[in-house]
């Protein structure tokens, strides 16, 4: 349990009254400092819910883009064939060596990967500068940039990997290649075999892997007390037609929220104690690395946005999944009880 103090609120938003919880939202992009490379992607939901117990099954497609066509609209096609609401199921990040931005839609993930060099470079003059010389020679060097989509589509996850170079003068981008990874729970039967086989057929999509199995690795952290050095992020979500007279997207609230993380460059003793939860959870070790090199967690306000001001955001927990099987990233699913004033 750890608990936090020194409430630090910023830019929080009312919906002038409205207090209907958005259907769905988009949010502003989160910027966290990421000093591991492996991707930290934030959903709205628990992570695999429910599924404890099961197993998870992974198989890696190549994806073979011709010269003349795109990894954008590639990606676009797939992302269309299994039928995905990519601005309710698409979630992001992208992460360069020591920090990443994350978000969700799909149209937001390309427009950050259009736009990466100079968000990182923001990130990167905020770090402390390294000191070893092989970080000091890599600043000379390209940036080699990971772009991860995540897709929920039921009980199956689609992870599309995006491997680029970016000239850190020039901007220029290189793309070197893209995969995608699927994952389906042990239980999935013949019809959803035949229904992912339905919509694997995209003449980019390469064959597929063997299939590696991994034992879920979740880790769920109690935060109690005062959230410290709170950010809020103003909501551009969907309301109510019908029952608003707001139109769609035009909503002004707190949707997510981020808080200081309690174990990024923290002492031996905390350390110790993530180390003891992360132990009693059996979750893979991997996970103790990226926890402990994000310099923010996010959180979601339970019950979504109640448009109104609140002094402080207590009783936080957040559930992190990781990857360990072929891919590597972490996806993590935070709550939060908001005060009201």
């Amino acid at each position: 349990m750890v608990a936090f103090s020194e409430v630090d609120m910023a830019d929080n938003n009312s919906q002038n009254g409205n207090e209907r919880v958005p259907l769905t939202h988009r949010t502003d992009r989160i910027a966290i400092r990421n000093d591991t490379g492996t991707p930290f992607v934030f959903v709205d939901d628990d992570p695999l819910i429910g599924a404890d117990g099961e197993f998870l099954r992974h198989q890696r497609y190549s994806l073979e883009i011709a010269e003349s066509e795109t990894f954008e609209g590639t990606i676009r096609e797939i992302v269309d064939q299994f039928k995905v609401d990519s601005e309710r199921q698409f979630y992001y990040a992208v992460t360069g060596d020591r920090a990443q931005i994350c978000g969700n839609t799909i149209d937001d993930y390309f427009d950050a990967l259009g736009n990466f060099s100079i968000t990182y470079s923001d990130l990167d003059e905020q770090l402390p500068a390294p000191t070893d010389k092989v970080s000091q020679k890599r600043q000379d060097l390209p940036l080699e940039v990971t772009g991860v989509g995540v897709v929920t589509v039921g009980d199956v996850i689609l992870q599309f990997y995006s491997t680029f170079l970016i000239n850190q003068e020039t901007r220029e981008r290189q793309h070197i290649e893209t995969w995608l990874c699927l994952t389906t729970y042990r239980r999935q039967g013949p019809l959803t075999a035949q229904w992912l086989h339905d919509r694997l057929q995209h003449s980019a999509i390469g064959s597929p892997s063997a299939v590696r199995r991994q034992s879920l690795d979740q880790l769920s952290l109690q935060l109690d007390g005062p959230l410290n050095k709170v950010k809020g992020h103003r909501l551009m979500g969907y309301v109510d037609e019908i029952d608003t007279p707001d139109p769609p997207n035009q909503g002004n609230g707190i949707e997510y929220i981020t808080c200081l993380n309690p174990y990024y460059r923290a002492d031996e003793e905390r350390q110790s104690e993530l180390s003891q939860q992360l132990g009693n959870s059996a979750a893979h070790d991997d996970l103790y690395s990226v926890i402990v090199n994000i310099d923010r967690i996010p959180m979601r306000p339970r019950g979504g946005s109640l448009g109104v001001d609140v002094d402080k955001f207590i009783n936080a927990d957040c559930r992190f999944l990781s990857f360990e099987a072929l891919n590597g990233i972490v996806l993590a699913s935070g709550k939060v009880d908001p005060i009201k004033r």
